[in-house]
């Protein structure tokens, strides 16, 4: 499934851009689901929120927060490289404005079909590239982590630890937005301060769960229940497949 954000406050664009998306689906055998902005704040607003896209069709001539002010928040503020941004602009000046921010591609106006398609055929590359790996930014440095090494993550302040067998490094970054990085790979918010990979628990207790590495971590009053049943549910399911 991909997720899609298309950003302009143009609402014949919007329209054009989303009917190309799904033709690119059909043609590529994807699923994707797509909500529409008409401005940027909004757009920032649902980001803020917890909101995830995997790629963002973001126009640059937006009125009032404009599409370069928002890549920087995005970028900035809420320290999210991971999804992608495709800008959308029908002037081609702003390469060095765009440079900091990354994206994966930019769109001249009006809109090719070609051109969106291979937007999304890189954005599939990217994905199964990246599929069992963490990214995370430290400066201007980009690090990548198996999936399959980490232990947990744990919050402190406006950074996030991330703790693997063989070290633990701290990075600028939410539980919320790595949870929705992540949750389809077995990790669970146990507490506010953090977010655990599943696979790698030695032992649940009613309280608290231990990692593999001999950590004990607190499980918060309200995500017991949900991690007993959550518990329950996979061994009922490893007892059925034997």
């Amino acid at each position: 499934m991909i997720m899609a954000a298309i950003c302009d406050d143009e609402n014949n664009v919007c329209s054009a851009i989303e009917k190309m998306l799904f033709k690119a689906a059909m043609q590529l055998n994807l699923q994707i689901q797509t909500d529409v902005y008409y401005s940027g704040e909004r757009l920032c607003e649902r980001l803020e929120a917890g909101e995830y896209y995997d790629i963002i069709f973001l126009d640059i001539e937006l009125e009032s927060q404009n599409g370069v002010e928002v890549g920087h928040f995005i970028r900035n503020k809420l320290v999210n490289d991971a999804v992608q941004i495709a800008y959308i602009s029908g002037k081609t000046h702003y390469a060095m404005e765009l440079f900091k921010i990354s994206p994966i591609d930019f769109l001249v106006k009006p809109v090719e079909y070609e051109q969106l398609y291979d937007v999304v055929c890189k954005l599939v590359r990217i994905k199964k590239i990246y599929a069992d790996t963490f990214s995370y930014k430290i400066g201007y440095d980009t690090y990548n982590e198996k999936v399959q090494n980490i232990l947990y993550f744990e919050s402190r302040d406006r950074k996030a630890a991330i703790v693997t067998f063989k070290n633990t490094v701290e990075f600028y970054g939410s539980l919320d937005d790595i949870y929705q990085q992540l949750k389809n790979w077995g990790f669970v918010i146990i507490h506010r301060s953090y977010l655990i990979n599943y696979n790698n628990v030695r032992s649940f207790k009613y309280d608290s769960v231990t990692m593999l590495n001999g950590k004990t971590l607190q499980i918060s009053q309200s995500k017991r229940k949900y991690l007993r049943d959550l518990q329950i549910s996979l061994e009922m399911k490893e007892n059925r497949s034997l």
